[in-house]
């Protein structure tokens, strides 16, 4: 059974601490993370990661950014897709995706950047700045959410007990 506590690190900032376990050799593994806003807020946080850890659905630290697992994904096996297809989304991706959300670690891509990403690719996402016609935004969107749903189905590490951000960031 998880355990933790918060401490304040400024006006608006709170270091939540979980004990998550033990690991092989009986060592225990705590986790770190600091929320913005209200005691509330963390107080929300905690309760969600202590019930997370409890249930064994807690995911493990990852660096990984969207940049690599999008080169992961297009480089690995195809699942039946076609190579037109495949050229199609590594296009995407390099055009779209990457340079606006590459850098991101993929545990915190959160929908309100979806939505920011849509919005720049609307008004500047093309050759020279040009807007990008809204068929263009969706299929770029598609590739990002096939990509999240593919790490979540082979890696347990990308799931996170809730819907992948891109699901939720959709838009015209």
């Amino acid at each position: 059974m998880g355990r933790g506590n918060i401490t304040r690190r400024g006006k608006n900032s709170w270091r939540i601490k979980v004990d998550v376990g033990t690991d092989a050799s009986g060592k225990r593994l705590t986790r770190y993370v600091t929320v913005k806003g209200k005691r509330q807020d963390a107080q929300r946080e905690l309760t969600r990661l202590l019930r997370e850890a409890d249930a064994g659905t807690l995911p493990e630290p990852s660096k990984t950014t969207i940049a690599e697992h999008l080169r992961e994904w297009l480089e690995g096996p195809t699942h039946g897709l076609s190579p037109k297809t495949i050229k199609r989304y590594r296009q995407l991706a390099a055009q779209q995706i990457v340079p606006h959300l590459g850098g991101i670690m993929l545990q915190k891509l959160r929908p309100v950047t979806v939505e920011k990403w849509h919005e720049i690719l609307l008004a500047s996402g093309g050759k020279d700045g040009k807007p990008l016609s809204a068929r263009t935004v969706g299929h770029a969107h598609r590739v990002l959410h096939k990509a999240l749903q593919r790490g979540q189905q082979r890696d347990a590490s990308l799931q996170r007990g809730e819907r992948d951000p891109a699901a939720q960031g959709r838009r015209g």
